[in-house]
């Protein structure tokens, strides 16, 4: 846990708008809660902009390679041998 001063900001949420806001020095911020801790004489301008990216674009994963086998420890298999192995995410007996 951290206790607020004048230099701690937590990020809150009022109406829909999400912000950092001072802490006050008697208020106590949880441990796994965000906040920032800025030194004031080193500040010049500090900007946060929340909303919704435009330059991510979602991986595109392709077609899976379905003779791909895997050994049970992740391992990569170009001729499998008798055993136990992963296939398309299912074990699989190779006799």
């Amino acid at each position: 846990m951290l206790l607020g001063g004048g230099d701690i900001y937590a990020l809150a949420e009022n109406d829909g708008d999400t912000y950092f806001n001072v802490v006050d020095k008697d208020v106590t911020i949880p441990e796994g809660k965000c906040y920032l801790k800025i030194d004031q004489t080193a500040l010049a301008r500090l900007e946060f902009v929340f909303g919704v990216a435009d330059a991510i674009e979602i991986p595109d994963a392709g077609v899976a390679d379905n003779s791909t086998y895997y050994t049970l420890s992740g391992q990569r298999v170009h001729r499998p041998q008798s055993g136990i192995y992963i296939l398309n995410n299912r074990k699989v007996l190779v006799k």
